[in-house]
């Protein structure tokens, strides 16, 4: 039995799970796109992943910059265990999509910004055989980003997928995909189990995504179309003028006329590209970005926080707090000053034991080692000051 209620459905697992492949129909036999919301827990996500299959994360590029616990370029991995930041750590993204004119049902990711920095791997795609007419159904097993294969079995029973997570609640809560378009972009890079073009004449497979991402330098002109055009773009007739910075409101989906508006008459365009099998999306704190679902996705997300993105971070702390108190975007701030004084005291750490450590070569000791002793101190006390 379906539930709706606004953009939310709740649904059994495992039918969203059959939905994945099978295509799922809502109670007016429609084609439903949807997304699963808040599952496997984080905690329960990161004990898997990081104990039992810590392959998954070696294959991501620049892992001393995202790894959530041991990258150390990673400034939130400074916080202690018992600092809570919702923001920052591993997520996984399971959503139905298809590679149709675009409408009302597509499966998008609205046009949205973030605090910190997100990387976005590709582990599997398929297509809904819903859609796909029987005989052009591929008979080849699906390949994921860590090289292995699985096969689809059409007529296998759900109950039969091995879904222990942890003790879960029989239903959970899938969000509902309404808002329409194509397009989407941002810096790739690829990892080493990428699916690369093949040589003898056959393409690689399908794309999964479509991105768009816009630079932070476009955000002022980005915003200023948003509020221009706000009516038009939520179909809201109490446009909402009076949010300065409509970018945080995650409510638009940028169709291909309205970037051809925003390059034309703005000068700013997003980078548009497709996100194939094993591929990673970086994408910058502060940069805008929007996505499609070309097919079924699962993609492991991890957000994170590079030293050069700590400023930029910073200073959109600084336009949320400035947000009305019921805006969305106050509950995901990320704590930046907390998460630069943990970082700053682990590096102290560091430079301490290069000090005052006698194996090191003198040529490259501090010739002053009460200096780091004094930071050291002042840090604590600024910490208890804050405490």
């Amino acid at each position: 039995m379906l539930l709706y209620k606004k953009n939310q459905v709740h649904i059994k697992l495992n039918q969203f799970i059959k939905g994945y492949s099978d295509g799922h129909k809502g109670e007016d036999g429609k084609l439903m796109m949807l997304k699963l919301k808040d599952w496997p827990p984080v905690s329960v996500l990161e004990e898997f992943l990081l104990c039992q299959r810590p392959e998954f994360i070696v294959n991501f590029p620049l892992v001393d910059f995202i790894h959530s616990k041991w990258g150390f370029l990673n400034l939130a991995a400074k916080l202690p265990p018992d600092a809570l930041q919702s923001e920052v750590g591993l997520k996984l993204l399971i959503a139905y999509g298809r590679q149709q004119q675009p409408g009302k049902s597509d499966s998008v990711t609205n046009l949205m910004v973030k605090m910190g920095d997100v990387v976005h791997m590709l582990m599997h795609r398929a297509e809904m055989r819903y859609l796909c007419p029987k005989s052009l159904q591929p008979e080849r097993p699906e390949r994921i980003a860590n090289g292995m294969a699985v096969h689809v079995n059409a007529h296998a029973p759900v109950q039969n997928l091995n879904l222990d997570m942890g003790e879960q609640s029989p239903e959970h809560t899938v969000s509902k995909s309404w808002s329409p378009s194509v397009g989407s972009s941002a810096e790739l890079l690829s990892s080493s189990h990428s699916e690369q073009p093949k040589t003898n004449g056959v393409e690689r497979s399908q794309p999964g995504a479509l991105w768009d991402v816009f630079r932070r330098q476009d955000v002022p002109m980005l915003n200023k179309y948003l509020a221009s055009n706000w009516e038009e773009l939520t179909n809201n007739s109490q446009a909402m003028l009076s949010v300065k910075h409509p970018i945080y409101d995650q409510a638009v989906y940028l169709r291909e006329h309205h970037k051809r508006v925003l390059k034309d008459q703005y000068g700013i365009e997003p980078r548009t590209f497709e996100q194939h099998i094993g591929e990673a999306v970086f994408i910058p704190a502060g940069c805008p970005y929007q996505v499609k679902n070309l097919q079924s996705t699962v993609q492991l997300a991890l957000d994170f926080l590079s030293p050069e993105s700590l400023r930029e971070s910073a200073r959109m702390g600084q336009e949320i707090r400035c947000l009305p108190n019921h805006h969305n975007a106050k509950l995901k701030m990320l704590e930046v000053g907390k998460i630069a004084l943990y970082a700053a005291s682990s590096a102290v750490k560091e430079i301490q034991k290069i000090t005052l450590d006698p194996k090191f070569n003198r040529d490259i000791r501090f010739e002053d080692q009460n200096l780091t002793r004094a930071v050291s101190e002042n840090l604590a006390r600024v910490t208890k000051q804050r405490k």
